[in-house]
């Protein structure tokens, strides 16, 4: 029994704390045009790896992720830190399915979301990580600063009260 004032929609409450705000779909939706990872080239010169795959400005050049592997000996073939880059791509996936599920359809578990939304941090930090430390590039993480920043803002409480939400009491 939960000591709620009379006239408050347990139902309704506990459907609003299961699921993502449509806010937080429109912000993971947004993640995903940001650039994973900024890298200064030269002056003028700057590629971007996307969640899709490789941008370059100058000249300008779009390399989607499958082509990318083609013009590489494939996945196996790549240092762990580039490795992450479609694993990141997939759990950014994964969490959107999941946020638009419990936006629209009323069915999700936070804390799955939220961690997804936390590996693809993770997965981008590690990319990031490949340019900044061992390349001596500039390189700026983008995407990933902005996962956490959603993953930190939406769905930490599913962690922090250790609960699912259809068992918290308030």
């Amino acid at each position: 029994m939960t000591d709620r004032p009379s006239g408050v929609d347990t139902q309704a409450t506990n459907a609003e704390e299961r699921r993502s705000p449509q806010i937080a779909v429109v912000a993971l939706l947004l993640c995903g045009v940001l650039p994973w990872v900024a890298i200064g080239n030269a002056p003028g010169d700057t590629t971007y790896v996307m969640g899709y795959g490789l941008v370059n400005t100058n000249p300008f050049v779009l390399l989607t992720l499958p082509e990318f592997f083609s013009q590489t000996l494939g996945f196996e073939s790549l240092p762990r830190s580039l490795q992450a880059w479609p694993v990141g791509l997939v759990c950014y996936v994964g969490a959107l399915a999941s946020a638009i599920g419990g936006a629209v359809f009323d069915r999700e578990d936070p804390r799955v979301t939220g961690g997804l939304v936390v590996l693809t941090a993770v997965a981008g930090l590690f990319v990031w990580s490949r340019f900044a430390f061992r390349t001596g590039s500039q390189a700026i993480p983008i995407a990933p600063i902005a996962f956490a920043a959603v993953a930190w803002w939406w769905y930490l409480p599913a962690f922090t009260s250790g609960l699912p939400a259809s068992e918290r009491s308030e």
